[in-house]
């Protein structure tokens, strides 16, 4: 089990700093590619509809900037947060015990939720010929729900420990499989200033009883 994914055995880090360079790599890239068409509308005065179109174009721009911004400003705050294995892999039917390692730049989380959920994952296609399209379909097959519902003051760093008592009749991982089954951790908080919402992947798979054999 676990040879479907790169699965660190002790832990899984996640981190801000990829989804906040894409944005910015696509924000330079649109405003670059925008800057050429403002020229020819409002510099050299072209047509008035090319004009309009222009301006809505540069509206839209500026709400592809206020993203970017939002995940620069989470990255700089919340850069880092990990989730630490007390077992690998975890088998449905036993207890799943994580320990959420929350980024450096938290200090006061005024309440949240911890997730665990099994999902199943497939795709669905609608209409026919030139009207045909797909779409990703995800099904949560099972969750479990941890509430913090006090203020909680958070050190350096400091760890949470969480656990969950998973049913011994639900799928495990299988992320190689044509509708890929996987469990993830999500966790929702809010804090003061800048919310905090990640999601890490669980090492979560079928009993030894219950595996197919190879």
């Amino acid at each position: 089990a676990g040879d479907d994914y790169p699965w660190d055995p002790h832990t899984y880090v996640a981190s801000r700093w990829p989804k906040a360079l894409n944005a910015m790599a696509g924000a330079f890239f649109f405003t670059l590619f925008l800057t050429l068409f403002n020229y020819w509308a409002f510099i050299i005065k072209g047509p008035l509809p090319v004009q309009i179109i222009v301006a809505l174009f540069d509206l839209l721009l500026l709400l592809v900037w206020r993203e970017t911004v939002r995940r620069v400003r989470h990255a700089l705050k919340y850069g880092h947060s990990a989730i630490l294995f007390s077992r690998f892999p975890y088998r449905v039917g036993a207890p799943v015990v994580l320990t959420w390692r929350p980024p450096t730049g938290m200090t006061q989380i005024e309440s949240g939720t911890f997730v665990l959920r099994c999902v199943a994952e497939w795709w669905e296609s609608a209409g026919q010929g030139d009207n045909s399209s797909s779409h990703m379909v995800h099904e949560q097959r099972w969750a479990g729900t941890w509430h913090a519902d006090t203020p909680l003051s958070i050190r350096q760093a400091m760890p949470i420990l969480v656990d969950f008592d998973v049913p011994a009749d639900l799928p495990g991982t299988s992320l190689a499989a044509a509708q890929p089954i996987f469990w993830e951790f999500e966790v929702r908080l809010r804090v003061s200033g800048v919310d905090f919402h990640e999601t890490y992947l669980v090492p979560v798979y079928a009993s030894e009883a219950t595996r197919a054999p190879s």
